[in-house]
């Protein structure tokens, strides 16, 4: 007599996990955000976290003036560097008269006029930064506030924030692949001088998508 195998609950529940996996991939991108399958419809809705106020303290305005480190990189590879950025001659000339010799990193400090820090582009931002944020050696930049999204108004959508404090935030904002970034914050909190306000700016500043 010929003997019956009975599938276990596990291999079961990994069939159906292989399904779902499959059906969740053939389906990516689809508006509806739905899949049907034999279980059931499964149907995912993007939504915005934030940390409550509560858990936001007062956010200090004493920001320190901006700071550039660029550790084992000499004057010449800066640059190129700066030029691969696509700066202006005048942003590059200006910024080079801001560079020192930094012996505790074997490379070159900066501390670029914040004039010039708002005016750079998003790409040019973009690019100095994401090679800034790679060393600890810039606090600022390795631990920017960062959002999964492509456009500012995902990031402050619904959130209790003044119009006239996201444009004070909107220059500093750049791009890297699927995520938006802002590492100027010691520009901008102090020019937000509600202690309130602020605080409603740092909770959606730190949100994140999720579903």
């Amino acid at each position: 007599m010929e003997r019956t195998t009975v599938p276990s609950v596990k291999d079961v529940w990994n069939e159906e996990r292989h399904m779902i996996v499959a059906e969740l991939a053939a389906n990516e991108g689809q508006k509806d955000q739905a899949v049907r399958a034999s279980w059931g419809c499964l149907e995912y809705v993007p939504i915005v976290i934030s940390p409550p106020l509560d858990f936001v303290g007062d956010i200090s305005v004493a920001g320190s003036p901006p700071e550039w480190r660029f550790p084992n990189t000499t004057e010449a590879e800066l640059a190129g560097f700066f030029h691969e950025a696509g700066l202006t001659n005048a942003e590059k000339d200006t910024l080079f008269r801001a560079v020192r010799h930094d012996s505790e990193a074997t490379g070159l400090r900066l501390l670029p006029e914040p004039d010039v820090v708002r005016s750079l582009s998003s790409t040019a931002r973009a690019h100095i930064y994401h090679r800034l944020g790679c060393s600890p050696l810039n606090p600022v930049h390795n631990n920017a506030f960062r959002f999964t999204g492509t456009t500012l108004e995902q990031w402050f959508d619904d959130a209790n924030v003044a119009t006239k404090t996201i444009e004070l935030v909107a220059p500093y904002v750049y791009r890297n692949g699927s995520m938006l970034f802002f590492a100027d914050w010691d520009l901008v909190f102090p020019e937000v001088t509600d202690t309130g306000e602020r605080r409603q700016l740092v909770s959606a500043l730190a949100r994140e998508a999720t579903v």
